[in-house]
């Protein structure tokens, strides 16, 4: 990979996994990153400039799945039938790299946010036959990810809308830089407002900047005085799934489980979220805002 902005974000993403799971092994990660991640980038590579974005979302969720041993292997051994958990080798070393080049870009990312769901969500039993079945239909994979993957789990005996429903993950998106608004200011709290819009007030001085969501991202659409009684909130609700920061990690609890995405952040501080399904957080050490979105 030739992109040293990418490059640094990878490795930024491994530094925080490392932090927040003791479960983390370097040795499963590199050849994740050998096997999977670079022969798809490679392939993205070859129709132009890869989409970094989706790069760094995606290898986020693999050193999710080495992390928490849901990806356990560091060699070919999983080829062999008789491995026991297949599911996600399959995914992320066969399916992936081979097919999402393969797919309309406004698809990819909802295509791998659903795989890697599913892989949290089905037993063992189910879950190594549908990625064995999703490999074989890669082509047709392609063209209709999530026709095949509910045509696929219902021959599985899986209800498909059961199972790629739930909890949506968290998927990394471009920060909001405050600086560039006003030297001076510090981010130490966000609150959300309607029309996906966020007020973010100086940890040291009573101004705010008011920051709205729009396809072009985050965007400054007014600064002013900062409204009363808006402190740091560390907990809030996101469609029934609690949302909290705990170390560097926003740990989430909900009906269909329990799961954490890192934080690449020295003291997270304050997060605020919208029906929208856009999570903003800041970082005590940065002039930041960062964004996340519930993506799936």
């Amino acid at each position: 990979m030739a992109d040293g902005d990418l490059h640094d974000a990878l490795r930024a993403a491994v530094r925080s996994t490392r932090a927040a799971s003791s479960a983390y092994r370097p040795a499963v990660a590199e050849y994740l990153y050998r096997r999977g991640l670079a022969p798809l980038f490679d392939r993205l590579a070859a129709d132009g400039p890869p989409p970094r974005r989706l790069i760094e979302g995606i290898w986020r969720l693999m050193l999710e799945t080495v992390a928490t041993r849901r990806f356990g292997v560091s060699t070919d051994d999983w080829r062999s039938g008789g491995y026991p958990d297949r599911y996600f080798p399959l995914i992320w070393l066969e399916l992936v790299p081979r097919r999402l080049p393969q797919m309309a870009p406004a698809a990819r990312a909802g295509a791998v946010t659903a795989l890697f769901n599913l892989g949290e969500k089905l037993p063992r039993a189910a879950a190594n036959p549908v990625a064995e079945r999703l490999v074989e239909r890669g082509a047709a994979f392609a063209v209709d990810p999530e026709g095949i993957l509910r045509s696929t789990l219902r021959a599985a005996g899986v209800l498909g809308a059961a199972a790629v429903a739930g909890w949506r993950r968290l998927v990394e998106q471009p920060a909001f830089e405050c600086r560039d608004v006003d030297p001076d200011f510090l981010p130490g709290a966000v609150l959300a407002a309607p029309a996906r819009r966020f007020v973010v007030v100086d940890a040291l001085r009573p101004v705010a900047l008011h920051i709205g969501v729009g396809p072009d991202g985050l965007g400054c659409r007014s600064t002013g005085a900062a409204p009363p009684s808006i402190e740091p909130i560390r907990s809030v609700e996101l469609d029934r799934v609690r949302l909290t920061l705990e170390g560097r990690t926003i740990a989430w609890r909900g009906r269909d489980g329990r799961g954490a995405h890192p934080l690449d952040g020295v003291a997270p501080a304050a997060l605020a979220a919208n029906a929208e399904g856009d999570v903003l957080w800041i970082d005590a050490a940065s002039t930041r805002v960062r964004w996340l979105r519930a993506d799936g």
